[in-house]
Order: structure tokens, then sequence, then C-alpha cells
């Protein structure tokens, strides 16, 4: 739905936009899928939902975990935070592990999406230390490197997505990795 190409905004060094009438229509479809989906609850025999059939379907609402993404790359961090904002996440962006580090003391994180290779402190370190605090943070790892020392230090857990990629697969990554609560 989004058609997003993060790679080709990463690769010509520019930033991801979306026209506000091809928003529109992703909520459109969104909105749409969500009745069909609670209708065919209403129908399926489940009595969660008892609305009568010509009446408008209540949606409950969803939440998102808030993102922090980090990346020393700008166009690249631009790029990846507003392809969640579109799929509908709330997000924080830091250029560094220093400030992924102040904002996730100010804020409440549910999930990290970081390159793995950065100056100062990498990605597999900022993971480190933000589980300090919260050991059950997921983590999506970004990166364009194969291999090398920080590879071996991954997390067994580790979830890698490697540079370019799509809009589409960053956001079905963070989706695995952290799902809608209803």
């Amino acid at each position: 739905l989004l058609r997003l190409d993060l790679a080709d905004a990463y690769t010509r060094g520019g930033t991801v936009t979306m026209q506000p009438e091809r928003l529109n229509e992703i909520r459109g479809l969104l909105e749409r899928a969500t009745r069909l989906g609670a209708e065919l609850l209403e129908h399926s025999g489940d009595d969660l939902v008892g609305v009568e059939s010509d009446a408008t379907v209540p949606v409950a609402p969803t939440e998102r975990p808030r993102v922090l993404v980090v990346d020393d790359e700008l166009t690249l961090l631009e790029s990846v935070a507003e392809a969640l904002r579109v799929a509908g996440y709330e997000v924080v962006m830091a250029a560094s592990g220093a400030e992924a580090i102040d904002a996730a003391q100010s804020q409440q994180i549910g999930l990290l999406v970081t390159d793995l290779v950065m100056p100062a402190m990498d990605g597999v370190t900022l993971a480190e230390q933000l589980r300090k605090a919260n050991p059950e943070l997921p983590v999506l790892f970004i990166t364009g490197h194969a291999g090398g020392e920080l590879a071996r230090r991954l997390p067994r857990d580790a979830t890698v997505l490697r540079k370019p990629f799509r809009a589409l697969e960053l956001v079905s990554s963070v989706a695995r990795l952290a799902p809608e609560v209803a």
C-alpha cells in the first residue's frame, strides 16, 4: 500500500514524500479493511461484536509502540521515520547513540530501529544499553554491511534488515517485532 521506496530515496540522497491524496487513499483503504474485519468477526458467530447489519461497525482503537529510529545518515533517518509515520507509528528520531539514550530516558520506547554501524556508539552497543532498562525491547538492526566483528556481536534474537530496502519491508519488519495492541 505504501509504495514508498526507501532504497531509491537512499541512493538518490532524497527524502520520501507522499501526496496528501495518496495518504487519504491509504487511510480510506485501511479504514475499509478494518470495518470488513470487524464485520467478519460479527458474522463468524463470535458474540464479541453485536451490531445491526446496517450500523457502522465500531472499531477498537489500536496502539502502536513508539519507535526510536537511530541512524547517523540524516537522509536515511528521515526516510525511515517518514515511512513509519505513514504506517501509523509514532516516531522519535536520533542521529547518534547518545541522542538515542537521552530520548529513551525521557520517553517510553516500544521498539528500536537502529543502524548497525555508526561512529562513537554502534547499534549493538546502543541496543545493549537500552535493554538494561528494558530487557524485552524489540530491536531491528538496519545495515548495508555484511559480516565483520559487529555481525558476530549481534544478539541471537537479532532481526536484521539489509540496506537498501523498501518501505514495505521496513514496515513489515517493524510490525512483526511489535504488533499492534487492540
